[in-house]
């Protein structure tokens, strides 16, 4: 779909996700303090939990004892009733929180929001789109596309749990030379019958063997340019054979997004900007932002960054001119404050000349856009490709990491029905692969292992979903009965270290959003996991009595929503019962 008529549609349907008021945290209230009184919003982010040796309950980096000093002197002159004191040790601000007052108010804005907790206003009213996951067409998607695909999805949702409105684009590979290799690999040695029994794969193998062909025929990239030539002209049966390969592999594609339970808003790709590439090209020719080169190809030079070509000799578009052209319409047609664009590290340069070109043109005025990069997933040292027929399929990732989910889940527990094996295994078992990738930082190179990808008892998206129902058990057990005493009672210093765990839960959502960044909420939930375990393992509970019992059990239950709704950010499913 054309993306002026899926954003309309998007307008139409959309309905922005309900997002709390920033000002029900304490936390956040304090962060919201210290920019007041910094006068900027650079040193918020430095706000952590310190050392245990420090005792203090949020540390402040500033870099330098005097201003150190003075901010402390500020904060305490405002008299914040939730704070006991603030001390400047060095070129840190240390803060000690009234316990009382923040185990009342944590534990009671937990119940209250439930499934909202953690979320913020912070950015009400702002708009962005993302591009992520974008296969290419006609081959299947491969462990290669996983790192776009989830980073993207958590991206999306932490971005809705800030207040951003989220348009979700797959900006699909469908066009390029590449598709005459294909064409011509398929009406030389492809058959129709196997094409409709296995389309991707089938297509996949053509697509391998042109370029086994190649090596010994070097005739076949010409034939293969004349028809992508033919096919940019609009040759009518080439067209048609190129929709056909297109509609089977979107067809393919949704099948596995919706095993990850990602919905998008748009699958347009470049074929559908080859004549907007046109008219852009045209308008960076008459504002001498490009000009003619060799053979009438279009060349750019901006910025002190590499000469780039907008369209080749033959008059053919380029990757890059389709680009332009599609951040063009997405700006006139969604009006975002921000573009990101979720796409691996080897394409820096391409998306620093992209970015510089679509400034000169004016198209970026009022909007930001960023290139969200990742690491490549490598295999045995060397980068996977479709055309060495070295990739590894997600779909076999996914299956085979359900599997192994099964026969673990079998062993833990026997008692499962049928339909409840299959139904966690599918859960953790992708949950695992999803957040195997998400818990380490984005930029990082990923060296493809099956037994590291599948380690269920290692990775810790098991540990976080056997929390998760672990606390959820103990509240069954309770009669699901909860509320926060009126006077909150604890014994522990662990029970307020837990509180005060939760209490950072909105400011690393805002953090996770402001770096895009998701590793920050899985480094947050493995903290809280093993801080809720050691008080499992440790506190009684059920067997304590009157206002403590009452505590603890609020306790129990925020920590179990706070991890189902970090969980849900990183696209992870949660399971009542392990």
């Amino acid at each position: 779909m054309e993306i002026t008529e899926a954003v309309q549609g998007f307008n139409k349907k959309y309905e922005p996700r309900t997002v709390a008021p920033s000002n029900q945290y304490v936390l956040l209230r304090f962060a919201e303090v210290l920019r007041e009184v910094l006068g900027s919003t650079s040193e918020v982010g430095n706000m952590n939990e310190p050392p245990m040796h420090v005792g203090a309950d949020v540390a402040i980096s500033i870099g330098n004892p005097k201003l150190a000093r003075n901010i402390a002197e500020r904060i305490t002159e405002r008299h914040e009733t939730y704070l006991d004191k603030v001390v400047a040790e060095g070129p840190f601000v240390n803060v000690w929180f009234n316990k009382e007052k923040l185990i009342t108010e944590t534990l009671t804005v937990v119940q209250e929001l439930r499934d909202m907790f953690g979320t913020s206003d912070v950015c009400g009213g702002m708009k962005t789109l993302i591009e992520y996951s974008s296969p290419n067409i006609a081959k299947p998607m491969s462990v290669g596309h996983l790192r776009s695909t989830i980073i993207g999805e958590s991206l999306a949702r932490i971005y809705e749990a800030t207040g951003y409105t989220v348009f979700r684009e797959n900006y699909l590979g469908d066009w390029g030379t590449q598709f005459g290799k294909l064409i011509y690999a398929y009406q030389t040695w492809g058959d129709i019958k196997e094409v409709k029994h296995k389309p991707i794969q089938t297509l996949k193998d053509l697509y391998v063997q042109f370029h086994e062909e190649s090596e010994q025929d070097g005739t076949l990239n010409d034939k293969a340019r004349d028809i992508f030539k033919r096919l940019e002209g609009e040759d009518g049966t080439l067209l048609r054979l190129w929709k056909q390969f297109r509609d089977m592999s979107v067809t393919a594609f949704e099948s596995v997004y919706k095993r990850l339970g990602i919905v998008f808003d748009n699958y347009d790709g470049e074929s559908y900007y080859r004549d907007v590439a046109e008219e852009t090209i045209n308008e960076c020719l008459k504002r001498e932002i490009c000009m003619y080169g060799e053979g009438n190809a279009v060349v750019a030079e901006i910025d002190n960054l590499p000469t780039f070509l907008l369209k080749k000799q033959d008059g053919a578009t380029l990757y890059l001119s389709r680009d332009i052209a599609a951040l063009r319409k997405r700006v006139t047609a969604f009006e975002p404050h921000s573009l990101l664009y979720v796409v691996g590290s080897e394409q820096t340069l391409h998306f620093r000349q992209l970015f510089a070109l679509a400034k000169r043109l004016g198209y970026l005025d009022s909007v930001r856009a960023e290139h969200i990069l990742f690491g490549l997933v490598m295999l045995g040292g060397k980068r996977m490709s479709t055309r060495k027929g070295s990739s590894v399929s997600l779909e076999e990732l996914l299956d085979k990491s359900v599997v192994k989910a099964q026969e673990i889940l079998l062993k833990k527990n026997s008692e499962l029905s049928k339909r409840e094996q299959n139904l966690l295994a599918e859960m953790v078992g992708i949950g695992s692969v999803v957040y195997s990738d998400l818990r380490q930082s984005r930029e990082r190179t990923i060296s493809f292992d099956w037994d590291k990808m599948l380690n269920l008892e290692g990775g810790s998206a098991v540990y976080l979903q056997y929390t998760y129902a672990r606390a959820r058990s103990v509240l069954r057990k309770a009669g699901n009965k909860v509320h926060v005493p009126e006077q909150v009672r604890w014994e522990e210093n662990i029970e307020f270290q837990l509180v005060r765990k939760l209490s950072f839960f909105p400011f690393v959502v805002q953090e996770a959003q402001r770096r895009n960044a998701p590793h920050l909420i899985c480094t947050y939930l493995e903290e809280l996991a093993r801080q809720f375990n050691a008080f499992y393992n440790d506190i009684p509970i059920l067997k304590a009595e009157g206002g403590l019992r009452s505590t603890r059990l609020a306790l129990t239950s925020a920590i179990a929503i706070t991890i189902q709704n970090g969980l849900t950010l990183l696209n992870v499913g949660v399971p009542e019962k392990m």
